[in-house]
């Protein structure tokens, strides 16, 4: 007896009324260190100065709100790192946010000796650079007063139009400067070129913000005997980490291979071959055969405007100068001559006949005699 084992059909899973009843898929997220607020890989607490370095001048940054959500902004590495420092996020600065930002908040007098930090521009005055500020900054503290610098955090446009927005405001009690180096002309660097570069710069001379509160905190601290030139080096240092933390996650950059146009690619694929350029001298009456290379309409316009004074000299050798030899008859080279022809020419009578009607048709001239 032949026996056929049956098998059970697989019962079917019950499938979920919608897939909102799914659970949402779990995302890893980065640990973040809870002292400097950076992901783990690339914490900069052994960096960071422990308690904050204080500071005779106070540090006033204006950052805009798309630069606050930016994770590579330096603006938190400098309020960790000096006591004397404080931050805002906005657009531009009112008489209102600036008392809040300074220690002596409560007073509705405007501060004294306030700098801030923005290279010149077309459109706004001529800045003082920092090298010419330190006498001002040694008379500063030969008074024992303290100094303000307000620095925009932002990138270059962003921070245009808030140095324009705030500029009516400062103008009353601020004096602008800006670090040396500047050059509008030269292309900024990159984090591929230097170590204290973390984003690319619009142009030469543009540093981070981290980077201009180091050294404007190194001039004026070292007039004030605050050890300036210390405090910059450990700010400095503390941007070189960063630097170098970020560029380990980079990935090499191979050079895109420069675009032609068409017409200059063409140009190229073609073999080079040599024609002959004639160059005409209407003074002599023929042209001069030169060997050459293909060449572009400017150089052929500049030939042709070469042409005209070497036919003028070849004329003048050769007419006037006779250097094949020859003589000028006295016809021509006598005036009075000249004048004599011209007065016969002149005294010459000059007569007219009657009308003369032309038939092209019949080929006939018909003469129109007067009615008189």
């Amino acid at each position: 007896e032949e026996r056929v084992a049956l098998m059970e059909e697989p019962v079917a899973a019950e499938e979920p009324d919608s897939y909102t009843d799914l659970p949402p898929p779990q995302q890893r997220r980065r640990s973040i260190c809870e002292g400097c607020d950076r992901p783990k890989p690339v914490c900069l607490c052994h960096v960071i100065p422990n308690p904050p370095i204080p500071t005779a001048t106070r540090i006033v940054i204006l950052q805009h709100p798309h630069e606050s959500r930016h994770k590579l902004s330096t603006t938190p590495l400098i309020t960790k790192s000096l006591s004397n420092a404080a931050s805002a996020v906005a657009r531009r600065l009112t008489p209102g946010l600036l008392r809040r930002l300074l220690p002596d908040g409560s007073s509705g007098e405007l501060p004294r000796n306030v700098f801030y930090l923005f290279p010149p521009t077309p459109s706004s005055p001529e800045a003082v650079s920092l090298s010419d500020l330190r006498q001002s900054l040694a008379e500063i503290s030969s008074k024992g007063e303290a100094s303000v610098v307000i620095a925009f955090d932002a990138t270059w446009k962003h921070a245009k139009e808030m140095v324009a927005a705030s500029e009516g405001y400062l103008s009353k009690f601020a004096r602008r400067a800006c670090l040396d180096g500047f050059d509008s002309a030269v292309e900024g660097g990159s984090i591929y070129e230097s170590e204290l570069v973390l984003r690319k710069e619009p142009c030469g001379g543009c540093v981070s913000t981290l980077e201009a509160v180091a050294r404007w905190v190194g001039a004026a601290e070292e007039e004030e005997g605050g050890g300036g030139a210390e405090i910059e080096g450990r700010l400095i240092g503390l941007l070189r980490e960063a630097v170098r933390l970020q560029a380990q996650f980079l990935k090499p950059v191979k050079p895109r291979p420069k675009l032609l146009k068409k017409n200059r690619r063409a140009d190229q694929q073609q073999p080079d071959r040599t024609i002959l350029y004639i160059v005409a001298v209407p003074a002599l009456g023929y042209g001069v055969c030169l060997p050459g290379l293909i060449m572009s309409g400017k150089y052929v316009i500049a030939a042709i405007a070469a042409s005209f004074p070497i036919a003028y000299l070849c004329d003048t050798l050769v007419s006037d100068v006779k250097i094949f030899g020859g003589s000028t008859p006295g016809t021509v080279s006598n005036k009075e001559w000249w004048e004599e022809t011209d007065k016969k020419f002149q005294a010459w009578p000059r007569t007219a006949g009657p009308p003369v009607v032309m038939n092209p048709i019949s080929r006939q001239n018909f003469i129109v005699k007067s009615r008189d």
